[in-house]
């Protein structure tokens, strides 16, 4: 009887699937959590003076993501920044001291004019993160 019964119950259920994929509408863009996507420096706005600068670093430190969460969020609050974005993908060095070993990737766009790269590291250091590669000067 269950030789029979399994494969007609496994039948149902496809012919069920397209319904239950199909999408509800106005549910995804509720759902949806926005991905802010890095501007091109060409095209941000200089008509008040503003120096935009792109720097990349590495940070070492707590991988947890609520933390680089957080610390994402005060470094956009700061003056001056237009774009922050820290890759959640934990990355390695083979070669380095137990400390740096693990590290994610930071991508910063802020105004030169507005503040200075060394108050965006300040906020870095006093989240208890290290910055392992510094920043190339513009």
């Amino acid at each position: 009887m269950q030789k029979i019964l399994l494969p007609l119950i496994a039948a149902w259920l496809l012919t069920l699937l397209p319904a239950f994929s199909q999408e509800v509408p106005g549910l995804r863009s509720e759902l949806a959590v926005p991905v802010e996507v890095e501007p091109p420096l060409a095209e941000l706005d200089k008509t008040a003076g503003q120096r935009w600068v792109r720097t990349e670093v590495d940070l070492t430190g707590s991988m947890c993501p609520a933390c680089l969460k957080e610390l994402e969020d005060k470094l956009k609050k700061a003056d001056g920044v237009r774009f922050v974005k820290i890759k959640r993908e934990i990355l390695q060095k083979p070669d380095a001291t137990p400390e740096q070993k693990k590290f994610v990737q930071a991508v910063f766009i802020y105004d030169e004019h507005a503040t200075e790269w060394k108050k965006l590291a300040d906020i870095i250091k006093g989240e208890k993160y290290k910055i392992s590669r510094a920043p190339k000067s513009p």
